[in-house]
C-alpha cells in the first residue's frame, strides 16, 4: 500500500538523495546502502541476506511525524546515534533514541551483531495505534500520507 511501505521506501530513497545532494564530490567513510525488501508477513527473506553492515535503519511504522528511532546497539552505538541527532530536536522537537529492538524484519539482522533500529513514528493528535488503522487495509492508499510528515522523516534518516 501507499503507506505499508511505498512511504518508507520513498522517505528512504529520499534520505539517500539529500545526503548525495549535500555532500556532492565528497565521499563517506562507509558505503550508504539502501536495502528494499518485502515479505515479512511471509516468512522474513530478506533477513538471510548477508552483508557487513555498521547500522540497519527501517522504516516500518509508518511515515508520520517522526519521534526518534530505536537502537538495540551498544552503549557506543547508542550514544553516537543520540548526538548525531541532537541538531535535529530544535527544527523537528523530538528526536529521542529508544533503546530497545522492535520489528521482525530487523530483528535476525541483530542475531547476528547488526546494530538496528526502527524509524519511530505517529500522527500528531492520533492514538499510538493510528498506523494500524490503515495497515493491510483498502485504506492504505496515498490520501493517508502527509508530505510534511514524510519531509520530516526523511530528514530524521539521512542525518
Amino acid at each position: 500500500g501507499a503507506m505499508d511501505d511505498a512511504g518508507g521506501v520513498f522517505v528512504a530513497w529520499e534520505a539517500l538523495r539529500t545526503i548525495r545532494q549535500a555532500l556532492q564530490e565528497h565521499r563517506t567513510r562507509r558505503t550508504i546502502r539502501l536495502i528494499l525488501f518485502s515479505g515479512e508477513e511471509l516468512g522474513l527473506w530478506a533477513a538471510g541476506c548477508t552483508l557487513r553492515l555498521s547500522y540497519m535503519l527501517e522504516t516500518d511504522g509508518g511515515t508520520f511525524d517522526p519521534r526518534g528511532v530505536t537502537c538495540s546497539g551498544s552503549a557506543a552505538t547508542t550514544a553516537a546515534l543520540r548526538t548525531v541527532l541532537q541538531p535535529l530536536e530544535s527544527s523537528l522537537g523530538a528526536c529521542n533514541v529508544f533503546e530497545k529492538l522492535d520489528g521482525p524484519d530487523i530483528t535476525e539482522w541483530a542475531s547476528v551483531g547488526v546494530p538496528v533500529g526502527n524509524l519511530v513514528t505517529q500522527r500528531t493528535g492520533e492514538s499510538a495505534d493510528f498506523y494500524f488503522q490503515f495497515h493491510h487495509s483498502r485504506g492504505d492508499t496515498v490520501s493517508v500520507q502527509d508530505p510534511f510528515e514524510m519531509d520530516r522523516c526523511t530528514a530524521v534518516m539521512a542525518v
